[in-house]
C-alpha cells in the first residue's frame, strides 16, 4: 500500500476483462483488417471514452488547440439549447432526452460531495463551486472552487474530476443504485446544486474525458442499424476510411 499498488477491477484503474474469442469479433477482425481512419490523408488520433451526456466534449477540455476531425457530436440531441449558457444546460439534465447513450448508468448521475469533513491543510473547507465556462457540448472547460483561505480555478478536465473526486460520498446512477466505491468525478460535464442541508450535489452526465467516439454511443448506434463506417464518420468529422 506505501507504494500505491493496491487496485480493484474497476474503471478506477481500467477494468481488464478476460473474454474469449467470438466468432462475431473475428468476423470484424477480419473484415476491416488493414483499413485506417484519415482526415487530409493523415492518421488521425482515435479518442474514445465510455459514456456521453448526449453531447461529445472538444479538446479545449484539454487546454489543447481543437482538430477539424474532433468536435462534439450529438447536438442534434440538444436542439433549441445552447449549452455553453447554465440554464439551457440545466434543461438538458433534466428533461428527457434520449440519445445513442441512454443505455448506459453512467449517462445521468448524481454526486455528493463531503464538504463538511474534508478540510485542506492549507485552502481550508471548501464553502462553493462556480461553473465559469463551458464548451458547446456542455463541458466545464472553467470552474472556480471557493475555500475558506483561498480561491482555485481549474481548466483541465482531468483536474476537475481528479480534485472533486477527493469530495465525492456517493454517486447515484441513473437506475439510482449508489456508488461509493468512485474516486474521480464520472465526467466534467455538470451542474452545481445546494441541498437544503448545505451539501453541494453534482447534476451530470457521462462518463469518462467525452472527446471522439463514445463506446456506449457507438453500441447505440450499431443497435439501431448504423455500420462501422458510419460510426466512426459520427464521431470523427470529415473522415474517411480506406485500406492502407
Amino acid at each position: 500500500a506505501k507504494y500505491g499498488a493496491n487496485i480493484d477491477d474497476t474503471t478506477n484503474f481500467q477494468a481488464y476483462h478476460n473474454t474469449y474469442r467470438t466468432p462475431e469479433t473475428d468476423v470484424a477482425v477480419e473484415e476491416t483488417a488493414g483499413e485506417v481512419a484519415t482526415s487530409n490523408g493523415e492518421l488521425i488520433f482515435c479518442y474514445y471514452f465510455s459514456t456521453s451526456p448526449g453531447v461529445t466534449n472538444s479538446l479545449v477540455s484539454w487546454e489543447k488547440e481543437d482538430v477539424e476531425y474532433l468536435s462534439c457530436a450529438g447536438l442534434e440531441f440538444s436542439t433549441g439549447l445552447d449549452l455553453t449558457k447554465d440554464e439551457d444546460f440545466s434543461r438538458f439534465m433534466t428533461q428527457q432526452v434520449v440519445s445513442y447513450d441512454a443505455v448506459s448508468n453512467f449517462y445521468r448521475w448524481k454526486a455528493v460531495l463531503d464538504v463538511s469533513t474534508i478540510r485542506d491543510k492549507q485552502k481550508g473547507k471548501l464553502k462553493n463551486i462556480t461553473v465559469k465556462e463551458r464548451n458547446a457540448g456542455g463541458y466545464i472547460t472553467k470552474l472556480e472552487l471557493t475555500y475558506e483561505n483561498a480561491v482555485e480555478v481549474l481548466k483541465h478536465e482531468n483536474k476537475i474530476r481528479k480534485v472533486l473526486g477527493e469530495y465525492l460520498r456517493e454517486v447515484i446512477m441513473q437506475n439510482e443504485q449508489v456508488r461509493t466505491d468512485i474516486s474521480m468525478l464520472p465526467s466534467a460535464c455538470f451542474e452545481v446544486l445546494l441541498n437544503d442541508d448545505g451539501e453541494i450535489v453534482l447534476r451530470g452526465g457521462g462518463h469518462g474525458h467525452g472527446i471522439g467516439m463514445s463506446q456506449y454511443g457507438a453500441r447505440g448506434m450499431a443497435e439501431k442499424g448504423y455500420d462501422y463506417k458510419a460510426i466512426l464518420e459520427y464521431y470523427y468529422e470529415n473522415v474517411v476510411v480506406k485500406k492502407m
